[in-house]
């Protein structure tokens, strides 16, 4: 009992080692490519500096670490399995009869914590930075003013030119079969280009068609001016149901604990909720993720070194945790945009590797 409990030890201590040694190989290798990416497409913009970008590559980083630290814990724990096949600890231990899973407990639980903690602390730090970044990304790099919001008392609306800007806000939203954006229950708010308040639009409903929104039953109110009613009104805008959809606000931006209200005001604003609801889930199987991919892994090292090199059996694991990886992204893509359910999309990678990790354990351990 007490030599397992030194091995649980041992094992835990190495494998949390590796993996803070690769977190911080792929932190500088991850930011250095996020800072090419932000200097090649800001190329040509002389109002965008380096210091800017920098800013900009800093706030973005945790996000990206989060979304690649099942790879990132891939690559400690295959780290982990080759430097004990190269020091021939691996081999001691199988030669003593220690079974796969006194090597999987310490790292099944390692994940499964990582994974928790990943979701509920640094989820909601990732995100703060992020929503921070994304407003000076949009500004200054895709060079894109409107804004879209969606909170407890409806949809808001924001669009700017250079005759002035306007306010919308909308009680309910739906997205027409055609692609257009109709809103009930509208008020605009108009400013001119000294941010003055120039007037306002009380509106049944609005819908955007190009270049302008076709209002239904408004009342138009100027100061100093008696207010005027129309059956229907154009007000021009610069804005496109694209540009509105591009001004969602990015499900990873958004944090946990605030994910599910943000859901709900969506959902009530009448705009899809698929993506963000698929994103709520991935969250929520991070966790269970996380241990069948490296369940996977490692059952996989185990199996081949009993019959190749170990280098052969690590190169195998990897190939095969990062084939799952991506099938995982594969499917989200799939659940995001309605194709599949989301529980489908979210639970679906993890179950198949816990079952082919099954099938393997029980094949190698009954040998």
């Amino acid at each position: 009992m007490k030599s397992s409990h030194s091995l649980f030890f041992y094992i835990s201590k190495r494998l949390f080692l590796y993996f803070c040694l690769t977190l911080y190989a792929c932190v500088l290798l991850i930011f250095f490519i996020d800072l090419v990416e932000l200097f090649r497409r800001a190329d040509g913009s002389e109002q965008v500096g380096w210091g800017l970008l920098l800013g900009i590559g800093l706030l973005r980083l945790p996000l990206l670490i989060e979304q690649l630290l099942p790879l990132i814990l891939l690559f400690g724990v295959l780290l982990t399995c080759s430097q004990l096949s190269r020091s021939q600890e691996f081999i001691a231990m199988r030669s003593m009869g220690m079974s796969v899973w006194q090597f999987l407990a310490p790292t099944l639980l390692f994940a499964f914590f990582l994974g928790v903690l990943s979701v509920l602390l640094y989820n909601p730090l990732a995100s703060v930075l992020a929503a921070r970044a994304e407003p000076l990304e949009n500004r200054h790099i895709e060079q894109r003013s409107s804004t879209f919001a969606i909170s407890a008392s409806g949809v808001w609306l924001r669009q700017a030119d250079a005759q002035g800007h306007s306010v919308v806000h909308s009680q309910h939203a739906e997205e027409l079969a055609d692609g257009r954006l109709r809103l009930s229950k509208v008020n605009i708010f108009l400013y001119d280009a000294n941010a003055i308040f120039s007037g306002r639009l009380d509106a049944e409903i609005a819908t955007l068609h190009d270049r302008f929104w076709e209002l239904q039953n408004t009342w138009e109110l100027r100061p100093e001016t008696a207010a005027i009613f129309h059956n229907e009104y154009r007000q021009p805008t610069t804005l496109t149901p694209g540009q509105i959809r591009e001004s969602l606000a990015d499900p990873d931006s958004i944090s946990f604990w605030e994910l599910h209200d943000f859901i709900e005001h969506t959902r009530a604003a009448g705009l899809s909720v698929t993506r963000y609801q698929t994103h709520y889930q991935k969250l929520i199987a991070t966790p269970f993720f996380l241990c069948a991919m490296i369940l996977l892994a490692v059952t996989f090292v185990f199996r081949l070194s009993l019959e190749r090199p170990s280098g052969i059996a690590i190169l195998g694991a990897t190939l095969c945790g990062g084939t799952l990886f991506f099938f995982r992204d594969f499917l989200l893509q799939l659940g995001a945009s309605e194709v599949i359910p989301i529980a489908l999309a979210t639970w679906a990678s993890g179950v198949i590797a816990v079952c082919l990790s099954g099938v393997i354990l029980l094949h190698t351990e009954g040998r």
